[in-house]
């Protein structure tokens, strides 16, 4: 096994609007095999850039929308295995509502990795319900922070 080479910042975002909250889906590559992931907007934060800057930033690149930051709620890693490297991603999450109409716009992601083809409103409960979101135990711990 690659040993973990970088750790990389990221910051995701419990986005809450009437009474739901955003999911995004993704084809992701992991190890090789593609794969479809059910998580919230983020991304890394770039070196020299505050952690709000990069959640203001990811949220309108993925999902063209704009955002208010209310809180922190929790955080979690998980290690990404490229063909090159394994990286560490160290998130910390915030619940944040929604400045503006609900209207999602995936085809503007500068990023040349991800691939959002779907998203979802979805009740806290109907996520916690949920054996394929948020598989990572901390990342439902945050979860269970957002107050909706």
């Amino acid at each position: 096994m690659k040993p973990i080479v970088r750790i990389r910042p990221s910051v995701k975002a419990f986005i809450v609007y009437a009474g739901k909250i955003l999911i995004v889906k993704q084809k992701v590559v992991d190890r090789g095999l593609e794969r479809i992931l059910h998580t919230i907007p983020g991304g890394g934060v770039e070196p020299g850039e505050s952690s709000h800057d990069a959640l203001l930033r990811e949220v309108m690149e993925e999902v063209g929308l704009t955002i208010e930051i209310q809180r922190p709620v929790g955080g979690w890693d998980f290690v990404l295995h490229t063909s090159e490297q394994n990286i560490r991603i160290v998130c910390s999450g915030y619940q944040c509502t929604l400045i503006g109409e609900p209207t999602v716009d995936v085809t503007k992601n500068p990023a040349q990795y991800e691939d959002i083809f779907e998203v979802l409103w979805l009740t806290k409960e109907e996520i916690l319900q949920s054996t394929e979101i948020f598989k990572n135990p901390d990342m439902r711990k945050a979860l269970e922070r957002v107050v909706v």
